[in-house]
């Protein structure tokens, strides 16, 4: 004869189990995390330098790959020839041009520049910047795959895993996806799209935050991110504010969306100041003791 299981009992073990593994993927989630900051090829601990061009202007490269921690970016031409310039033209939007010079090698390239190496290990890529703006740039990163920064890099801080800051999110979606622009800790702007807002409540106090995505047209979205700051902000996290994205199937918003915070994490500019990350303007009026930390 079977007995059965009482209903309490047997949603106290599913939620326990549903608990448990999304207690371990958000561990492989840290794990990858560390990851690329030192160990990817394009890690952000490997970046030596980096250059944001306006249209018409030319990056001269300093320095010789035998020593890349000496390695930089110029506007201005170096006293001593360089061996590696590059130009950025944008005649207009979707017409971006990229002319890099090496020696006696002449090149064009579109909007995006892949790992251009200049000696074993040493190489630069590059991409569009604060594009939909009235300062658009281009940025050139210049990785050193020795950089001491990415040697003595020990791993990031985060709070403990905690289910109680993984809430459920109604949402208030656009019907026409607003144009944002985002003043940036470089003091740049970036754009992005202000496509809705998600309601919820978190530690027992409501609160809202808009919600951004890169794509500028519903039906669209495949992926879209959050920033906020909360009662840590300044003290045990980063003072500028946290990021989260959350992955969106169908190219539209849901109804309701999970908001998981324990997968707040910095922007790379906590990190590295060769960077450019939206500076954050919401608030959670509540502790938000999830994700990333911040030593300092």
């Amino acid at each position: 004869m079977h007995r059965l299981i009482p209903a309490i009992t047997l949603i106290s073990f599913l939620t326990a189990c549903s608990t448990a593994q999304h207690a371990a993927d958000w561990n492989a989630w840290v794990d990858k995390t560390n990851a690329s900051y030192t160990t990817d090829k394009s890690a952000v601990l490997k970046v030596q330098d980096a250059v944001y061009l306006k249209p018409g202007q030319t990056a001269y490269l300093s320095g010789v790959p035998e020593a890349p921690h000496n390695m930089s970016w110029l506007i201005s031409p170096p006293a001593r020839l360089s061996e590696v310039t590059v130009t950025f033209d944008s005649a207009e939007a979707g017409q971006e041009e990229i002319t890099v010079k090496m020696l006696e090698l002449e090149r064009t390239f579109g909007s995006r520049l892949s790992d251009f190496e200049i000696s074993d290990g040493v190489f630069f890529s590059g991409g569009l910047s604060g594009f939909g703006t009235d300062d658009p740039r281009y940025v050139l990163f210049l990785y050193n795959p020795e950089h001491s920064k990415a040697a003595e890099f020990e791993g990031l801080s985060f709070f403990p895993y905690n289910p109680d800051y993984r809430v459920e999110a109604r949402i208030e979606a656009r019907e026409n996806y607003i144009p944002l622009l985002l003043q940036t800790e470089r003091g740049l702007i970036k754009q992005f799209f202000d496509v809705g807002t998600a309601h919820f409540t978190l530690n027992g106090v409501e609160a809202e935050l808009p919600l951004m995505s890169m794509a500028g047209e519903n039906g669209e979205l495949t992926s879209l991110f959050f920033t906020f700051m909360d009662d840590t902000t300044g003290e045990e996290t980063y003072n500028v504010g946290r990021y989260t994205d959350v992955h969106i199937e169908g190219g539209e918003l849901p109804e309701t969306l999970t908001l998981d915070f324990n997968y707040a994490y910095n922007p790379l500019c906590s990190r590295s100041p060769h960077f450019n990350c939206p500076l954050v303007e919401s608030v959670i009026p509540t502790a938000v003791r999830a994700g990333e930390k911040y030593a300092y």
